[in-house]
Formats: C-alpha cells, structure tokens, sequence
C-alpha cells in the first residue's frame, strides 16, 4: 500500500513540474517583445527596409506583425487599429498620408505605445522619433555633389534646367529650397542657374520629363545640367541628352539610388545619385523602438540619415538600394 502511495505521489510531483515548467515558458512567450509595423506601399524599396527589421527581430528573439497599406490612406488607418488590437510593445509607422495619419498618432500614442516614423514624417508629431531623410537634406546631397563639382571646376558655369515632381507639393518645395539654399554662394557668384524649370509628372509619368529635356536640348544649347527631383526624372531627362548627342556635355543629377540610375552612372551617361539607405533606416528603426520600449530617451526627434552621394567612382559598390564595401 505504501510502496503504491509512493508511486502516486512521485506521479503528482512530476505533473506539477510540467505544468509549472509549462506555465512558465507561456510567461516567456508573453514577455517577448511584439513590434507592429505598418509600412505605405511594400516596394522594392521597402523591402529592403523590413528586411532589416526582420533581420534584427530574429536576432533578437523579436515577434513582428505587419501589414501593408498599399498606398491606401483609408486602409492604413484600419490597419494601424487592427494592430493595435494585438496590443503591441511598439510601433513603426511609415504613413501612406502625413495629414490623413495624424488620427492614427493619436490613436497609437493614447494606448501608451512608442511611436517611431520613418519615410515621410507625420504633421501630427505627436510621434517619439522619425527616422530617415527629410526632403530638405535630400536636396542639400544634390547641392554638396554641384558644389564640389564647381569647386573642381573653376572655370565651369553650371546652366540647369530643374525637373519637379508634382508641381508645388511639399515634397517639390521642399527639395527646390534645400538644393538652393546650399547653392546660394554659387547662386551669387554666377556660377549655378536655373534657366528652366518643368514638372516631370505633369503627364502621371516620365514622359513629362523626356518631353522637357527634348526641349531643352533645342532651345538651350548652353543648358550644360539637368537636375531631377528623383532618378525618374533623371534618366527620363538623360535619354533626351543622349538622343541629342549630348551625352558627356550635361550633368544629369538625380536622387533616390534606383538601379536605372545605378546602371546610367556605370555607364558614364548619369553623373550621380542620392542613396537613401533604407537598410540602415529599417535597423535604425528598429533599434530605436526598442529602446523607447527599455525607456530610452532620444534627444532628437528627427534622427536624420543623410544620404550617400554615388557617382562613378562608387557606384559598383551599390546592388538593391544598398552599399556593400
């Protein structure tokens, strides 16, 4: 009788170590970090950004959900809320609509949530940190290339015809006032003019752009620089350069780092181009959530990565929106 008592009691004993050894690897599971990401439309660009989250998520034991809004403001606002149903840890907003997400700030901010943005800042800036580029410092990239190229080129005066995207949108404003106030020495000096402006999506496409610099090529035989507001516009402008048998004569200058334009600045037919880097966005995005999670402060609101300038010198080093050494 006792030998079988025993028996029982070592049989208690052992389920009781299941169930707490169970009960506690549920506790781990529910410690673990839960991220929600919800990024504007999942390009070839922004798969490079969330790849570099998920890179670090399963490095660092992190759960992530995301979803993408597709370039549906309207959607992303219920995207955000189903999210927020999960009751994540922290949050990575890439808004479809800086206007139009304000709502969704609001909504992730009275939950307690950290907040990191990145792509396009929000005006609602109820946010913790942005992360990534502004337009402005876009722009400044495109004025530092011209400058140095003055600078090497003393004798050189810079004639440009100046291709927008969507004319008189923040982003064109933006990018047209960061270019020329980094060049207003220049501006001053005679030495970088505008002689023509055009909006390169007049039309929905490049075709505006192609068009323009057509033009161009005609009536301004002393334009000697084309400077895009991105790589669309740029090598739209560059095939124009080409079909005149300009190539060489007039610097094409672009932003973005996307692969045509890559290819163009091998080839020698595309002067340069801005790389925005959005690997190193996404693990900065990254990082930064989870240390508002810890409780870290972040003195900036705006961590700004400023874009790598690529020209022909540097341009093999660049596959996939990314730079390999």
């Amino acid at each position: 009788m006792k030998k079988h008592f025993l028996v029982l009691l070592l049989l208690l004993f052992s389920f009781t170590m299941l169930f707490a050894a169970g009960s506690s690897e549920a506790e781990k599971e529910d410690d673990g970090i839960l991220i929600a990401v919800s990024i504007n439309y999942y390009n070839n660009f922004h798969k490079v950004f969330y790849a570099a989250i998920e890179e670090y998520a399963e490095e660092n034991n992190i759960e992530l959900m995301m979803v993408d809004a597709q370039g549906d403001a309207e959607k992303q606002v219920t995207d955000v809320e189903n999210l927020l149903a999960a009751e994540p840890d922290a949050f990575i907003l890439l808004p479809v609509d800086s206007n139009a997400l304000g709502v969704s700030v609001n909504e992730i901010k009275a939950e307690g949530i950290p907040l990191v943005e990145s792509s396009t800042p929000t005006v609602n800036e109820n946010f913790d940190v942005f992360v990534g580029a502004n337009d402005n410092i876009i722009a400044r990239s495109q004025g530092e290339y011209i400058a140095n190229y003055l600078d090497e080129n003393p004798d050189v005066n810079l004639k440009a015809g100046y291709l927008r995207i969507l004319l008189g949108s923040p982003l064109d404003k933006a990018r047209y006032e960061g270019l020329i106030e980094y060049l207003d020495p220049y501006i001053k000096d005679g030495r970088f003019e505008i002689i023509a402006d055009a909006d390169g999506l007049a039309t929905g496409d490049y075709s505006s752009s192609l068009k323009s610099a057509e033009d161009w090529m005609q009536a301004f035989p002393e334009m000697n620089a084309i400077v895009g507001q991105n790589d669309g516009t740029a090598v739209a402008a560059m095939q124009a350069v080409i079909a005149a048998d300009r190539a060489g004569e007039v610097l094409i200058i672009g932003v973005d780092g996307e692969d045509p334009a890559i290819s163009a600045i091998k080839e020698g037919n595309m002067s340069m181009t801005c790389l925005m880097q959005p690997n190193v966005w996404g693990k900065t995005a990254i990082e930064t959530a989870v240390g508002l999670i810890e409780g870290k402060t972040y003195e900036k609101k705006f961590n700004l990565i400023p874009p790598l300038i690529i020209t022909k010198e540097n341009a093999n080093h660049v596959s996939n929106f990314q730079y390999n050494e």
